[in-house]
């Protein structure tokens, strides 16, 4: 079964949801862990290292001028590096370099998150609105009832 990336699958009082635009107007991919950008704006280009802004959602669907951002939520869809399959219980990093959904924490320098991962992986993830509808992606749901 596919997932439409950066969705919720538990929904009710599980998830928030706000809207921001992306940084530079470039639509970013959903599912994957975004950052604070400029106010009003987000980014998802999480290099790591000391002062860098650390991702607070997962991007969602794009809308018309800006896009939907999964702040907190249960069995939310993400992009998951593709090296690894996570277990259920597992902390989620943010990966350096790709803003995806890791295991490790690579000796510090992928960020740590307050989510958990549910052990649902699939490697048959939606892509909607950014690049050609219907592109393979490997995903993982994550439980961040609290936030990142």
């Amino acid at each position: 079964m596919s997932k439409i990336l950066g969705s919720a699958y538990e929904s009710g009082e599980s998830q928030i949801v706000i809207s921001r635009k992306p940084a530079g107007g470039t639509p970013i991919e959903e599912g994957l862990f975004v950052k604070q950008g400029a106010d009003g704006f987000v980014s998802a280009n999480y290099a790591g290292g000391t002062g860098e802004a650390i991702p607070f959602g997962i991007m969602a669907q794009q809308e018309a001028v800006a896009c939907s951002v999964v702040v907190s939520g249960l069995k939310v869809a993400v992009q998951l590096e593709d090296s690894i399959t996570p277990t259920a219980g597992q902390t989620v990093y943010v990966k350096a370099g790709t803003s995806k959904a890791t295991n490790t924490s690579n000796s510090g320098a992928n960020a740590g998150t307050n989510a958990t991962f549910t052990g649902v992986n699939g490697g048959d993830g939606i892509m909607n609105n950014v690049g050609t509808p219907s592109i393979i992606k490997r995903w993982a749901e994550i439980n961040m009832p609290n936030g990142l």
